[in-house]
């Protein structure tokens, strides 16, 4: 998870960059994304997943296998 963060915030450095890239990368469903409807899709996907795991653990009444860091993420 501090892997994840230390490369999220690297190119969260990097935004003027990724705003301005004219390239655009093909999703095997969706089409070709720009850089930054991928890193939009990419947030809110994310969150998705994150709720899901948060609604599985709710309902087991498991604690958390990521530890007290995935709390962060909500």
């Amino acid at each position: 998870l501090d892997a994840c963060r230390a490369r999220w915030d690297a190119l969260s450095k990097r935004r003027a960059d990724i705003a301005t890239c004219p390239a655009t990368f093909a999703h095997f469903a969706l089409g070709n994304f720009t850089s930054t409807e991928w890193v939009r899709f990419i947030t809110v996907h994310t969150a998705h997943h994150y709720k899901i795991i948060r609604e599985i653990l709710d309902a087991s009444n498991l604690d958390s296998p990521f530890g007290k860091d995935v709390e962060d993420l909500g």
